[in-house]
């Protein structure tokens, strides 16, 4: 329970990173190929909206996966994310908050400024990149959890990122509740000041060369 309370947190902070990398980089990533069961991807689908999955995994190492689906009628966009120790689960994250998030009458499409945008814009899988696969990432159970949590935060100090557990569990609730801090990752928000916003995709293989504030995103992924 203890390793859970911590896994969560951490994954969230993960998620905001490589959503936000990836996003204000402009988005296209490296599709996901793998058979993932979900009533997201049947419920998306019974309206007729595309689906897809994105490989967004930034240098922490934590598994992160961005789902988008599109309304191929009137160009309509939802877009879900999740990060897990585990790849699978992590997809299988994305696909449900996609899921909580598909409105099928929204007025204005998403995101709400995609005016800003080319028509290459929008995040769709990006050519002549390698897919990520079942084998791509190892399955993890309850006994190797601790060796992967581990192995994450190892790779995000080797990467100058130091996190902070900060247990905020308050004995008359009778929840366990967990803040986990780690200073120099990446919000979605527009905080363009961040140092590691710049040279991050390029370590990691995204582009060639750092990219200007102004070459940035100009469309924000969230209202």
């Amino acid at each position: 329970m203890r390793r859970m309370r911590r896994c969560r947190p951490t994954c969230g902070a993960a998620t905001r990173h490589a959503s936000a990398a990836r996003w204000l980089r402009k988005p296209g990533a490296a599709p996901v190929r793998m058979r993932l069961a979900s009533r997201s991807t049947s419920r998306a689908r019974m309206f007729g909206w595309r689906l897809w999955a994105l490989d967004i995994t930034t240098d922490p190492g934590v598994p992160t996966v961005a789902a988008p689906a599109e309304n191929p009628q009137d160009g309509h966009f939802s877009i879900g994310f999740g990060s897990r120790p585990d790849g699978r689960i992590a997809a299988q994250r994305a696909l449900s908050e996609v899921d909580q998030l598909l409105d099928i009458e929204a007025e204005v499409p998403y995101p709400r400024d995609r005016h800003k945008l080319p028509a290459t814009g929008l995040p769709y899988p990006a050519n002549g990149v390698r897919c990520t696969t079942r084998s791509t990432w190892q399955p993890v159970d309850a006994a190797s959890l601790p060796a992967a949590l581990a192995h994450c935060v190892g790779r995000s100090v080797a990467a100058g990122v130091d996190g902070l557990v900060v247990d905020k569990t308050r004995p008359d609730i009778g929840l366990s509740v967990v803040q986990v801090i780690a200073p120099g990752l990446r919000h979605f928000g527009p905080r363009f000041g961040a140092r590691r916003l710049y040279p991050v995709p390029v370590d990691i293989g995204w582009c060639t060369r750092p990219r200007s504030e102004a070459e940035l995103n100009p469309a924000r992924p969230f209202p």
